[in-house]
Parts: structure tokens; C-alpha cells; sequence
């Protein structure tokens, strides 16, 4: 349902951006597919990397449990030793399990960070339009227009 209201409301902007200004939504028609490839690709990855992180903490909490439950064992036999090396060592990868998911989180919302260069793009296309004479030849209405639709998709 929220997939079907995402296309309609894209493409209904794609239109009315169309009738305003083609330029400026060329630009966008053409960086949103890449925009949401990239998107999809490191949601994906960082999906997984939740779930390898949600596993590795399932197994240290049955690590744990079992030094916990098998206490007084481990005291009647003097295993204290490997008892303890076993908690280092559940320990260590409880540091180091979510570095997998930082990281992945990190290249995603690098990716969202990189595509508000889409925003400038826009800004800039119709500066340049507008340095080159063209947004003089424009209506007035015209030009006011491709310059709200510039400033509103920038935001």
C-alpha cells in the first residue's frame, strides 16, 4: 500500500515538475532511480548486518547462561580458569559485533548525505540558467516559478 502512495506521489510530482520547468526535472527524473537504487542496495546491506549482529548476541547470551547456570560446577572442579577465558571471549565479540552494523549504517547514511549534492543540483541548473540569459526570456511567472520549485526542492 505504502509502496503504491510512494510511485503515485513521485510520479505526480515528476509531472507537475515537468510543467514547470522540464530542466529542472530532468535533473530529477534522472538522479531519483539512482537515488533509490543506492538506497536499496545499502538498506539491504545494513538489514543484514543487523541481523548477523542480532545472532552473534544471541549466542553470547547462550554462552553466558551457560557460565552462569554451570557456576557451582565450575567451582567443584576448579574450572574458573575457562570459565573466565570463555566470558573474555564472549566479551570480545559482544565488542566487536556491532562494528559490521556501524559500518553498513554508516555507508547509508553517507548515501543519503552524498545525494544532498541532488538539491545543489537543482539550485545550480537554474543559476546557471539564469547567468546564461535564459531565465530573462522566461514570463515573469516563468521565472518565479523555476525559482520556487528550485529553493522548495532544495529544502
Amino acid at each position: 500500500m505504502y509502496l503504491v502512495i510512494a510511485i503515485l506521489s513521485i510520479s505526480g510530482a515528476l509531472i507537475v515538475m515537468f510543467s514547470i520547468e522540464w530542466r529542472l526535472a530532468l535533473v530529477v527524473a534522472v538522479l531519483v532511480p539512482i537515488f533509490l537504487l543506492i538506497v536499496v542496495l545499502t538498506r539491504k546491506q545494513m538489514s543484514r548486518a543487523s541481523v548477523n549482529v542480532k545472532k552473534k548476541i544471541a549466542d553470547i547470551n547462550t554462552e553466558i547462561e551457560s557460565c552462569i547456570s554451570g557456576i557451582k560446577t565450575s567451582k567443584a572442579f576448579a574450572n574458573e580458569d575457562v570459565d573466565n577465558d570463555r566470558f573474555m571471549d564472549s566479551n570480545y565479540v559482544y565488542r566487536t559485533s556491532k562494528s559490521e552494523f556501524y559500518k553498513a549504517m554508516g555507508t547509508f547514511n553517507a548515501s543519503q548525505e552524498f545525494f544532498h549534492v541532488h538539491h545543489a543540483g537543482c539550485c545550480y541548473n537554474h543559476g546557471w540558467k539564469a547567468h546564461n540569459g535564459r531565465a530573462a526570456k522566461l514570463h515573469r511567472f516563468d521565472h518565479i516559478y523555476s525559482l520556487c520549485f528550485s529553493i522548495y526542492y532544495a529544502c
